[in-house]
C-alpha cells in the first residue's frame, strides 16, 4: 500500500486553504520550493512570509530561494536530538 504525504499553505489572516498537493516523496525537504511556487501561481504573488516545519530545512532549498521575497521562517528542529 502506498503512501501519498499531503502538503497544505494555509493563508494566515482568512484560514483557507490556498494550495494542497499529494506526493509520493516521504521527505518535505524538497517541497517548499515547490509550495512557494504554487501559492504565486494560485493567487498570482509570493506571500510576505512563510512558516515552515523542520522537515522543510534543506540547505540546497534554501540555496535556491535565495532570491525569493518571502520571508521564510523554518524551524531548526528539536533541542537534543542530532540533525541530518
Amino acid at each position: 500500500m502506498m503512501k501519498y504525504p499531503g502538503e497544505m499553505v494555509v493563508d494566515q489572516a482568512k484560514h483557507i486553504i490556498v494550495v494542497a498537493d499529494l506526493t509520493n516523496i516521504a521527505a518535505d525537504r524538497g517541497q517548499l520550493s515547490v509550495m512557494l511556487q504554487a501559492v504565486e501561481t494560485n493567487l498570482g504573488e509570493q506571500p510576505e512570509q512563510a512558516l515552515a516545519d523542520t522537515g522543510y530545512r534543506n540547505k540546497a532549498a534554501f540555496k535556491q530561494l535565495h532570491e525569493v521575497k518571502t520571508e521564510l521562517i523554518v524551524t531548526l528542529g528539536c533541542e537534543g536530538k542530532e540533525q541530518a
